[in-house]
């Protein structure tokens, strides 16, 4: 019983998380138009409160903190017009 219960929890424990929680994505934004601000909304699946999150703008981080929700409104200011960025 107990070796069977162990090789069970072990395969679950194999197959229980396939994907990299802590993957970074990036989102390139471009625009021809003299924008100087943006407000970028975010969801977050699978939302951790004890992770850190972090938003950096090409070598610049805007945001660096826990989330208390899936969903936020992050304000980026003193963009240059006519400027590609990578988020």
């Amino acid at each position: 019983m107990n070796k069977t219960l162990f090789l069970l929890l072990s395969l679950t424990l194999l197959w229980g998380c396939v994907d990299d929680p802590f993957e970074n994505h990036s989102l390139q934004l471009e625009t021809e138009v003299g924008l100087t601000e943006a407000w970028l909304s975010l969801h977050v699946e699978g939302l951790k409160s004890d992770a850190v999150y972090t938003l950096q703008r090409d070598d610049t981080i805007l945001f660096n903190n826990r989330l208390d929700v899936a969903d936020t409104v992050i304000y980026d200011s003193l963009l240059t017009p006519a400027t590609s960025y990578r988020y």
